[in-house]
């Protein structure tokens, strides 16, 4: 009987061990130490509540995720301009939602290799560099939305740091991991947490800014924008593209990331009069 004991013991022991690193696991906690949270402006500052998704893109002229649409998009009158990050085998930061380009897996390839198959109006896949050297030198107020879908973190945020734009940025992923990384050094009050599985008040005691989730979340869960305010965080919604549904978000005080940010113009902000 002692013995038995002693075994459930043991086995409860190593369950509570292993739960406690699974759960650290699906945190993303590394061994990087928390630093305090970075004081950020992440405000409107008369600019419409409007994210270019994946940047002011128009046909072969201004592709997705181009340099060209993200040009385009500094020249708007608008929050943000989305793009999607990831990095490929000899460590290059760039900007493409897939993760392959042109059937070329983006981990697996060299830039150089990846330089090989232009974008549709020539340009080379762009480097996340190319984009905040563009930045740097503009004196737009649209902020840099990087959506992290695979990238060294330390490596992103050394590129932003060193090139004095990390307080013009905002970071959004569908990966805990990535977020909570950017919440341990610092960068929680930019962070946006998009895959839509957890509550505001979830999103808060996370250390997050707030929540970027898709319209279908916001259509199941009428309180949503109710419990974002009570919490205190903001809220970004993905990707209204028409007139109407982009008006009804702003005129409930939400960021809208769309296809079509020339919408933007004659839309009512909330709290203007008609």
């Amino acid at each position: 009987m002692k013995n038995f004991f002693h075994n459930i013991t043991l086995l409860l022991t190593c369950f509570l061990a292993f739960s406690a690193m699974a759960c650290q696991a699906d945190d993303g906690e590394d061994a990087a130490p928390t630093v305090p949270p970075v004081d950020v402006d992440i405000e409107l500052h008369g600019q419409m509540p409007i994210i270019a998704h994946r940047g002011y893109w128009q046909g072969d002229e201004r592709p997705r995720n181009s340099l060209a649409a993200f040009k385009a998009a500094l020249e708007l009158n608008i929050y943000g301009s989305e793009c999607d990050i990831r990095q490929t085998k000899d460590g290059v930061l760039v900007v493409c939602h897939d993760d392959k380009h042109d059937g070329l897996s983006i981990s697996r390839s060299t830039y150089e290799e990846l330089c090989q198959h232009p974008l549709a109006n020539g340009e080379s896949l762009p480097r996340l560099e190319s984009f905040i050297q563009e930045f740097k030198l503009s004196s737009s107020r649209v902020k840099l939305v990087i959506e992290i879908k695979d990238c060294d973190i330390d490596d992103l945020l050394s590129m932003v740091i060193n090139y004095g734009v990390a307080d013009r940025v905002l970071f959004i992923s569908f990966n805990k991991k990535f977020c909570n990384q950017l919440v341990k050094r610092g960068r929680g009050p930019q962070t946006f947490y998009l895959n839509g599985d957890m509550t505001p008040m979830q999103i808060k005691n996370k250390g997050y800014a707030g929540i970027d989730y898709r319209t279908s979340i916001y259509d199941t869960y009428p309180s949503l924008i109710d419990q974002v305010a009570e919490a205190g965080i903001k809220a970004i919604v993905w990707t209204p593209n028409d007139k109407e549904s982009i008006a009804g978000y702003i005129s409930q005080g939400v960021i809208v990331t769309t296809d079509r940010p020339f919408y933007a113009e004659g839309v009512k902000k909330v709290g203007s009069e008609q």
